[in-house]
Formats: structure tokens, C-alpha cells, sequence
């Protein structure tokens, strides 16, 4: 699955994180697949076109803005599994579920769950997205 940079991604964005002894962090395996979902769900397509990769990331951005209903539901599952479709480190996208949040109209909290390409069971995430721009 592969090794990069480590990220500490919160909701100012994202930033290179340090080890223990200064070195820039890395990560590797399973967390480095849960990284990089993250990471492509953040980023709009078309975003990486200057560095050769015009088709990552995913269009989750179109969503902003709609109200919270079984449309814009639906739809936010729809993008993000065809987004993931672009991860070859991913065998297979067993769930992709869209929950509204009970106390924020405009959070949904999207749980994915994933068999990794490499085996060893699932991956399950959770991924906080605001229909709102803040």
C-alpha cells in the first residue's frame, strides 16, 4: 500500500507532521490507505492538473451549497464511489453511507468501508463533510 508523507489533516487543511527526531513523519500500510482517501476526497478534480494527474480527486466540492435531502444524499455516495474507483490500493468499496448530523444541518458524516488491494480485512473511515462553506 505503499509509504508517504505523513499528514496531520484537521480543518484548517493539511501539514507535513515531524517524528520524534525531527525527521519529516512518514506513513505505511493501511494507515497510508486511509491517508490517501482523505487526501483524494479533499482535493476537487482538476485541482492536480498542473502536476499531470487532471483526474484525481473527487467532486465531492459540487455538493457544496445544496440543501441536506435524499438528493444531495444520494448523491454524495454516488462521487465518492466513483472518486475511490480511481484508488488501485482498493480491491473493493464494500459501503459508502452518507449520515446527517443530528445537530448540524449542514455536517454529514460519510463512513467508507473498503477491502484493501493487498488483503488483510477492511478499512473503515470517517469523513466529516460541510455542505456549507464556512
Amino acid at each position: 500500500m505503499g509509504r508517504d508523507l505523513k499528514l496531520r489533516i484537521d480543518s484548517l487543511g493539511a501539514d507535513l507532521t515531524a517524528d520524534k527526531s525531527g525527521d519529516l513523519a512518514t506513513v505505511d500500510g493501511i494507515d497510508n490507505l486511509a491517508q490517501a482517501i482523505i487526501c483524494r476526497l479533499s482535493t476537487t478534480v482538476g485541482e492536480m492538473e498542473e502536476l499531470g494527474h487532471g483526474g484525481y480527486g473527487s467532486r465531492l466540492s459540487e455538493v457544496l451549497g445544496q440543501p441536506r435531502n435524499d438528493r444531495s444524499m444520494s448523491l454524495i455516495r454516488r462521487t465518492v464511489a466513483s472518486s475511490l474507483a480511481g484508488e488501485r490500493r482498493i480491491r473493493e468499496l464494500v459501503s459508502v453511507t452518507a449520515i446527517p448530523d443530528r445537530d448540524d444541518p449542514g455536517l454529514v458524516t460519510i463512513e467508507i468501508t473498503v477491502i484493501p488491494a493487498s488483503g488483510g480485512g477492511t478499512l473503515s473511515i470517517r469523513y466529516p463533510f460541510h455542505l456549507e462553506v464556512a
